[in-house]
């Protein structure tokens, strides 16, 4: 069984940054798929936004962005990096709790949550609840885009035997039949939610969303192959009109 006692949303975002194995720069699947469906004037929500790695090739697409995240921090560090942007109202940093978010019901053309930001979100009750909440404050026809584990993929992606530490890991993780679990404990001790691409459809489909695409983070697009071998895929979704 997994300890969770000890896991919070805000913990696991903490234990996160202590870990220092945040992504620096924009992924390919990020960049293939922020040109698919961001163009000028487009309002976007980065949800879970961190430092702010997203925002200057969002805005290089011609977006305004509400930058959201629930460390004040980061939040200085884009005013900081970004403060022409800011002024000029081109970025708008949010202090909030991406469960609740402060904005009218259909106000983003699109809504972004890179690298696993759904996934630090504990306990499922409250998973489910963010994604009602992101749905809530897209319009009709607009697009989620987010990336999220999935345990197929974490059994077999090639990443996972690069050192003899997450060789190990893996095995345990099979063993004691983690991949069966909606939370799993990673070799950074961050408590994460993991999904199969099946699985993650049929959530988004109940909220009168359509899965567009599907790939692995270096942007290969195949199901089949995001699927297999992706321990995170990244997921392009578009709400019903």
């Amino acid at each position: 069984m997994i300890a969770i006692n000890h896991y919070t949303t805000r913990t696991n975002a903490e234990r996160y940054d202590a870990s220092g194995s945040g992504i620096r720069n924009i992924l390919p699947a990020e960049r293939i798929l922020l040109r698919r469906v961001v163009s000028a004037n487009t309002k976007v929500l980065d949800a879970g936004c961190g430092w702010g790695r997203l925002i200057p090739y969002i805005t290089s697409l011609g977006a305004q962005v509400f930058a959201a995240d629930c460390k004040e921090s980061y939040l200085q560090t884009i005013r900081k990096h970004h403060l022409i942007a800011c002024i000029s109202g081109r970025v708008i940093p949010i202090c909030c709790d991406i469960s609740s978010l402060p904005f009218q019901s259909s106000f983003f053309d699109v809504v972004v949550a890179a690298c696993n930001v759904l996934d630090f979100i504990f306990p499922e009750e409250a998973f489910l609840r963010t994604l009602v909440e992101l749905s809530r404050v897209l319009k009709a026809n607009g697009f989620l885009l987010f990336s999220a584990h999935n345990p197929v993929g974490i059994i077999f992606s090639p990443r996972g035997i690069r050192s003899p530490k997450h060789l190990t890991w893996r095995l345990k993780y099979l063993l004691k039949g983690d991949y069966r679990r909606r939370y799993f404990i990673d070799p950074n001790n961050l408590l994460l939610h993991q999904a199969t691409p099946y699985q993650m459809r049929n959530n988004l489909s109940k909220l009168g969303f359509r899965l567009c695409t599907v790939v692995t983070r270096s942007s290969l697009a195949s199901a089949w192959l995001a699927t297999a071998v992706s321990a995170w895929p990244y997921y392009l979704f578009q709400k019903s009109g």
